[in-house]
């Protein structure tokens, strides 16, 4: 599909989902950016990079990433779980 189509969002967004669970967590970090930078308002993908940061051991940038989404939907249960479970890798 990113073949014939390399903006395909939901592509990348999948691509980015499949790097990520074989550990190749910075190239899905850049499929992740690569759909924000087509769509910058793509919150599943923001989520979905935050997830990369978390599972690289970056929690502060992962935070970030969470609270991004947050400020879009405050009531985002997936974004406050996976804040929450940054900032207990983090003792706060």
């Amino acid at each position: 599909m990113l073949e014939i189509d390399p903006d395909n969002t939901s592509a990348l967004n999948y691509k980015g989902l499949s790097l990520d669970k074989l550990g190749r967590h910075d190239e899905a970090i850049k499929c992740y950016d690569r759909v924000r930078s087509i769509k910058s308002d793509n919150m599943d993908s923001l989520h979905n990079k935050g997830m990369a940061l978390y599972n690289n051991q970056r929690y502060d940038e992962a935070i970030k990433c969470y609270d991004r989404v947050l400020a879009s939907d405050p009531d985002n249960a997936n974004a406050l779980l996976h804040k929450g479970l940054s900032l207990d890798k983090l003792q706060r």
